[in-house]
């Protein structure tokens, strides 16, 4: 067993269930007819659900892997139950939004991964007028993340994400607009071995022109630079990590109503990053998206995206990897009540910028399927219930492997 885990301390049992306890009882408050409803008026409103997840590999192992040093078995189900309060008011041309939620992850057989997260999102829709607009606004979220890329199973998978920033539209004149804005990304993992990611605070502005038509058509034009950092990380020259970047990003966005019932969003640009002090690490290249939404009829919608990303994924063998992908997302509303939605993935991964020398560069494919069935019995309560299956081929033998999911969740707002 890892020092890491040993030294962890075993969540109080009391304690680690009793929001769970009160969500419970705060859902079934909700589900119950006629209890609490949430009007679309109301400012303030309260929100609950509770959520059950089993996976059969939860630290995407290949099969032949034995169940790692330290953890209690490959599978686990993961309980979540969460309550927050939700505000939203618009005073005149200004709306405020808040939105407080915490909760609770345990895991049934690890539960050295369990934690508790208080997340919040705050907003201030501004306007000086109807013609100069914008937003600021402030927000962090706590996650499980998977452990798709993420090999050391005896570090938490929880990465907690936090945004400030200011963003502002101004309408010049006959659907010109002109946009900018200055925002902080913060992001961290509990492990400081985690370099791949790398724990990172990352300040960016940006400046853009807009057109949009009298049949709300758009294309706009985006530039955004970049400064980022990396926390708690000094320079090293045997392994090459470096602790400051910036990144440019160029983004032209088109988006076209080409019938009543499709519509056309793309995305096309060009990233340029570059470190301080070791350039082995720099990668530039085009990015992009192409989704093609069809809503034939009032019961069907079909999806379908295909793109290219650029994305930092730092190790001796890659210090990135561009990921092209495709993906293709129908729906049935079966009813008022009951949606149907398939979700299917397929991602081609290719790690590039070694900094020793190797004999073959990693390449990876991903593919998912998911089923998912909404079901919202009354105005203020859903059901959700999916089935997964996911599996990764490489030319890297330890990395394959096969993982299927299944969730049901329940939530309520009064």
């Amino acid at each position: 067993m890892t020092k890491n885990m040993q030294t962890r301390k075993k969540p109080d049992q009391e304690s680690r269930y009793k929001l769970s306890g009160i969500t419970w009882a705060i859902v079934f408050a909700g589900l119950a007819p006629g209890l609490a409803l949430a009007d679309a008026a109301d400012s303030f409103n309260f929100a609950a659900g509770i959520s059950a997840r089993y996976e059969d590999n939860l630290f995407r192992l290949a099969d032949s892997a034995p169940t790692p040093n330290g953890a209690s078995a490959k599978s686990d189900t993961l309980f979540t139950t969460y309550a927050g309060i939700r505000f939203d008011r618009t005073y005149d041309l200004q709306r405020i939004q808040l939105d407080v939620t915490a909760t609770s992850y345990n895991y049934r057989n690890n539960d050295y991964l369990n934690f508790t997260a208080l997340d919040y999102r705050a907003a201030w829709l501004w306007a000086i007028s109807p013609r100069l607009t914008g937003s600021l606004f402030a927000d962090k979220t706590s996650q499980v993340t998977s452990y798709t890329n993420l090999q050391n199973i005896s570090t938490s998978n929880q990465r907690t994400v936090e945004n400030q920033g200011l963003l502002g539209d101004w309408l010049v004149d006959g659907g010109w607009h002109l946009t900018g804005g200055a925002y902080r990304l913060r992001s961290k993992t509990d492990s400081t071995e985690l370099t791949s990611f790398g724990n990172f605070v990352q300040d960016t502005a940006e400046a853009g022109v807009k057109y949009v038509s009298t049949a709300n058509n758009s294309l706009a034009l985006v530039q955004r630079q970049a400064r980022g950092e990396y926390i708690d990380r000094a320079i090293n020259p045997v392994s090459k990590l470096d602790n400051r970047y910036d990144q440019s990003d160029t983004e032209l966005r088109a988006i076209y109503q080409v019938t009543g019932h499709s519509r056309l969003d793309t995305r096309i640009g060009y990233r340029d990053r570059t470190y301080e002090n070791y350039s082995e690490r720099d990668f530039s290249g085009a990015v992009g998206a192409i989704s093609y939404l069809w809503t034939p009829t009032g019961k069907l919608q079909f999806t379908l995206t295909a793109g290219r990303d650029l994305l930092a994924y730092q190790e001796n063998n890659n210090s990135y990897y561009a990921s092209n992908f495709v993906n293709f997302t129908p729906a049935w509303l079966i009813s008022d009540k009951t949606t149907l939605r398939l979700k299917l993935d397929w991602y081609k991964n290719k790690f590039e910028g070694a900094v020793v020398p190797v004999s073959e560069l990693r390449e990876d494919k991903i593919y998912s399927t998911q089923l998912a069935l909404a079901w919202r019995p009354t105005r203020t309560v859903v059901v959700d219930s999916f089935l997964l299956h996911e599996e990764r081929s490489s030319n890297i033998s330890r990395l394959p492997y096969k993982a299927n999911v299944v969730g049901l969740s329940a939530s309520a707002v009064f």
